[in-house]
């Protein structure tokens, strides 16, 4: 893992991003920031210089004008671990709607079940190691009650199924 200074051309952004809406608002607020302290945390992107995480970074670059930016290039993720850091770093931003962060947490809850779900849990020792990746495992993860989370959970399975009840 590396961190170095990219032509913003070089970077390719998947058409398959998770987080599909933009805030104008925060962007401004963004691009500010950056303006001026610099930026704080860099990009991350694969070996291709395909992004990973930090989409409004990356644009408030852009509005300010910016041909480079500071990226951290992974170039031994799989693509298992490409989108759970993608998922886990739009669940965690507190300026996701909160339907983009339903499903947001659905998707990552899907993601460690697809991943963990023949595997030891990560929240157990492993003298009482359960064989897969629970509810119980996701709110304790996400700090939210089991209730919560399940709650949090099912509004996002409604979502997914009827997109006009957003």
């Amino acid at each position: 893992m590396n961190i170095n200074e990219l032509s913003i051309s070089a970077i390719t952004i998947p058409s398959n991003r998770q987080r599909t809406d933009r805030d104008d608002k925060y962007l401004d607020q963004l691009a500010d920031s950056i303006r001026m302290f610099g930026l704080i945390n860099p990009i991350v992107v694969d070996e291709t210089n395909t992004l990973i995480s930090g989409y409004c970074r990356l644009k408030a670059h852009e509005m300010l004008g910016r041909t480079t930016i500071y990226a951290r290039q992974w170039d031994d993720l799989d693509d298992w671990e490409k989108q759970a850091i993608e998922f886990e770093e739009n669940v965690r931003r507190k300026n996701l709607s909160y339907n983009e962060q339903l499903i947001a947490e659905l998707a990552l809850h899907e993601h460690f079940k697809q991943r963990y779900g023949k595997k030891a849990s990560l929240y157990v020792h492993t003298s009482t190691a359960r064989s897969k990746w629970r509810l119980e495992d996701m709110a304790q993860f996400m700090g939210f009650s089991t209730g919560k989370m399940s709650e949090r959970l099912k509004l996002a399975q409604e979502l997914k199924r009827d997109p006009s009840l957003a």
